[in-house]
């Protein structure tokens, strides 16, 4: 299924006309990057979440009491 939303990227599915202004290509441009960067979180959000980090206990002992 990823295989396929990556090939359905924007810029893939409608391509700019040619002669377009500068702001359609920003525009184009931010659509793509976009899409590219939801394509990485849903592959981040399909492995394993990190391990969390243990909080450590505290002991007081007399040595480190001054």
């Amino acid at each position: 299924m990823m295989g396929v939303m990556a090939e359905e990227m924007p810029l893939v599915r409608v391509p700019l006309p040619f002669g377009s202004t500068a702001t359609d290509y920003a525009y184009a441009h931010g659509m793509q990057k976009g899409y590219e960067f939801a394509l990485k979180v849903i592959r981040a959000m399909g492995q394993a979440a990190p391990e969390m980090p243990q909080e450590p206990e505290a002991t007081f002992s007399p040595q480190n009491n001054e």
